[in-house]
Order: C-alpha cells, then structure tokens, then sequence
C-alpha cells in the first residue's frame, strides 16, 4: 500500500470525494491539520442519512414479510441488477415518492402492530369477563342504601357450604350477608356478596381474611353487556389487520426505488463520513490515505 494526499480547491472537494467512493480505490484516513485547518462536523448530516436508511431498510424488510419476492433457488443467488451512474440518479429523480412510500409503509405495518396489541389486551379482557357472564348486575355495583354488594374472587375452588364456614370462622358475629357462587373453576372461585351495612365493615374485614379480592377491570355494565362490547371491538380490529396488509402490498412495486434509496442513504453517510476526515482550509482542502501500490 501507498500513502496518498489529494490537495485541491475547497470548492471541489465533494466531486472528489464522490469519485473515489465509486471508485473503491483509497481507504482515506483522518488528515493531519496543519495550522489554519479544521475537521468539518457532519455529525448532524451522518445521522440524517443513517436515520433515513435505517427507515428504508425496515420497509424493505416489511415489504418481504407481507408481500415477498417470488423466485426460483437458483434466481436469489444472482443478486441486484446493476446500474450505470446516470440510471442511478435517474432512477432516484423522483425521492420524494419513494421516501413518501417508505413511511406509509412504516406507518402501515406501526397500525398492524397496534391493532395485535389491541386483540391481545382484548383478548385478555374477554377471558377475564368470562366468569362473571352469568352475574346479572353491574361488577362495579356497590348496593344500594341499606346493602353493600360484593363482587370478587377467591384463589381457590370452594362450593356455598365451604364459604360460609370460613366466614364463620373468620367472623362468627356477622350475619346479616348472602352470597351467590357466580362461577368455580379448578383454581378460582367467583363470587357475588350481600351484606346489610350495619355490618358492612366487618363483613369486608372476614371476606379479605378468606382470600377475597376485587377484579381489576370493574364496569358499571354487565359482564355479558361488556363482553359482547369487548368481542365487537377485537372482531372489527381483526378484520382491520388484513386491510392494513393489503394496502402494504399495494406499495410492493415500490421495492426496487426504495433499495436504491437505501443504497443512496448509505452512500451520503459514508461521503459525510468521509468529508469530517478532509483537512479543510480557507481556500483548499487535503485528503490522505491508502491506496494499492499498483494504483501509486
């Protein structure tokens, strides 16, 4: 390898750079600063063009998720067309376009993305409503004037008889209750309770003592009234998700253009990478680096 400095106008150090990193030839290091020269900061451009790419990249990535290339084996291994120059920036005449289909395709596959999310906490919601289908009054019920009600769960399967017993155990002065069994499964047990509210505060106190807590999603509906609310909702998100896909694959001609912007974002970077490297003058400008001796 030999070493090489370029000395030229400051005016023409873009252009110089631009033909080095087409050609390939020079691996250029940070120059020297003689006095009266700086490193230019492109810090604030270089993250520009990675930000860019790394935003055509995911596109490109979502677009070979939904709506993949159909090719033979043999036909992957071939690689990109290539392009002379001229049909590079020609292809990239219309930037605008394609960084405008490089965020709907983002904010596209960002709406499936919420959707899912939302079906899943949906999904969460209905199989927490499940128990309570059965109980025809509000969760969030609290009584009326004379009677306090109870809704809630026990961490374990337990019939009428088993309850009372531990609440009579837990608090044999209280009397003025009822409860109903809304529904028993394996490792819970759901539960309605009435108390007058003389008794109101030890009624609570016993039913704590035996395992009682409050659901976390309470609503002034009922749990079928919410449920159907709840399976309405999931039903037209999931039908949402597919619309969302298609349109995504509407972009899909869009591929190539975005490749190539990608390609052309990556080349900004390293040409900005390149530039904080320059020795820069008020007039001139020094590049050094390495080249094969073959070249020197």
């Amino acid at each position: 390898m030999s070493k090489v400095t370029i000395v030229g106008h400051k005016s023409s150090r873009k252009g110089v750079l631009e033909t080095l990193q087409r050609r390939g030839a020079m691996e250029i290091e940070t120059a020297s600063l003689p006095e009266g020269y700086s490193l230019p900061d492109t810090s604030g451009q270089i993250q520009f063009f990675d930000s860019s790419a790394a935003e055509g990249r995911q596109a490109l990535e979502i677009l070979n998720g939904v709506a993949p290339i159909k090719q033979s084996v043999l036909a992957s291994f071939k690689g990109r067309r290539e392009l002379s120059v001229d049909a590079f920036h020609e292809r990239l005449a219309d930037i605008k376009k394609t960084n405008a289909a490089v965020g709907d395709i983002n904010a596209l596959k960002k709406q499936m993305n919420d959707c899912a999310a939302e079906v899943a906490r949906l999904t969460l919601q209905l199989a927490e409503t499940e128990p309570w289908l059965s109980l025809d009054i509000p969760m969030a019920h609290r009584g009326t004037k004379d009677m306090a009600v109870f809704t809630g769960a026990l961490p374990y399967s337990a019939d009428e008889q088993e309850i009372l017993t531990r609440l009579a155990q837990t608090a044999p002065e209280v009397n003025l209750f009822d409860l109903e069994i809304v529904s028993q499964g394996r490792e819970q047990t759901c539960i309605a309770a009435f108390c007058h509210r003389a008794q109101v505060a030890e009624f609570e106190t016993a039913l704590r003592g035996i395992g009682f807590t409050v659901p976390t999603h309470l609503s002034m509906r009922t749990a079928r009234l919410r449920a159907k609310s709840l399976n309405e909702r999931k039903m037209a998100l999931e039908m949402e998700i597919p619309l969302l896909e298609s349109l995504i694959k509407t972009l899909a001609p869009h591929r190539e253009d975005i490749e190539l912007l990608v390609d052309y974002y990556s080349m900004r970077s390293d040409k900005y990478e390149k530039i904080s490297r320059l020795a820069v003058g008020k007039n001139v400008f020094a590049i050094s680096g390495y080249i094969p001796a073959k070249y020197a």
